[in-house]
């Protein structure tokens, strides 16, 4: 579903370019969340689809707690495994092309928008796995929990902690991400949803290759591309 959902949506891509392209992908989850609540016998509006069968059921609360876990591993060592690849793959270089400027990777040749539409609905399948074990894991599952704009940010704090085009780095943001909000909670309560997009917006500007950019500065004769070029 998440698959076709995307190849109705593709042609979006197509028009949106740049920074618009990433507005997007932010734009579409409110869309959806709006028909969570109009659409309420369906998708039963705030208050979210209940009794979805749960991902592992031992019967042991900890038993449960601990295979979720191990699944979830597996899974993200499988996404990196996967995503690194396809950077390294021809493909991967296509798009690091078409994000440094369209009108150059078009000039040499390269279809854009069947790049744009491919990344746009195969990440889009790679989310809806990620949904399918949210939805699994807790039983229940609630657009207003991860539609808004609130989690859409945190995503994007994820990504500019742990670098851009950083996959391993987007990992570490995660978690520092999980635990920063952990502890904004305990502490602040209530405000806690307001500094997030404080926090974005002093990385923006201080940080624009995340923490990873610090290490970057010193040592980026490490970090030079290497091209394999097949005969």
């Amino acid at each position: 579903m998440s698959l076709l959902s995307a190849l109705v949506f593709s042609p979006l891509v197509i028009v949106a370019r740049g920074l618009y392209y990433v507005l997007l992908t932010l734009l579409l989850p409110l869309v959806f969340m709006e028909i969570t609540f109009i659409y309420t016998d369906t998708f039963k509006g705030d208050v979210g689809l209940a009794g979805i069968q749960l991902l592992v059921d031992t019967g042991m609360v900890k038993i449960n707690f601990l295979l979720a876990a191990y699944i979830s591993m597996i899974l993200m060592l499988l996404y990196l495994w996967v995503i690194n690849k396809v950077i390294k793959s021809r493909y991967g270089l296509i798009m690091a092309t078409i994000n440094d400027g369209e009108e150059v990777a078009h000039g040499i040749g390269v279809n854009i928008n069947k790049v744009k539409i491919l990344a746009f609905v195969f990440s889009a399948g790679m989310i809806g796995v990620a949904g399918w074990f949210y939805a699994h894991y807790f039983g229940t599952f609630a657009g207003i929990t991860y539609l808004p704009l609130s989690f859409m940010i945190k995503i994007l704090l994820v990504i500019f902690i742990g670098g851009r085009a950083q996959i391993f780095g987007c990992v570490v943001g995660g978690y520092f991400i999980a635990f920063l909000e952990m502890i904004l909670v305990t502490t602040l309560g209530e405000i806690q949803p307001v500094l997030f997009p404080v926090i974005l917006a002093v990385l923006l500007f201080t940080l624009p290759e995340g923490l990873f950019g610090l290490y970057r500065r010193r040592r980026y004769r490490e970090y030079l591309p290497t091209l394999h070029v097949r005969r």
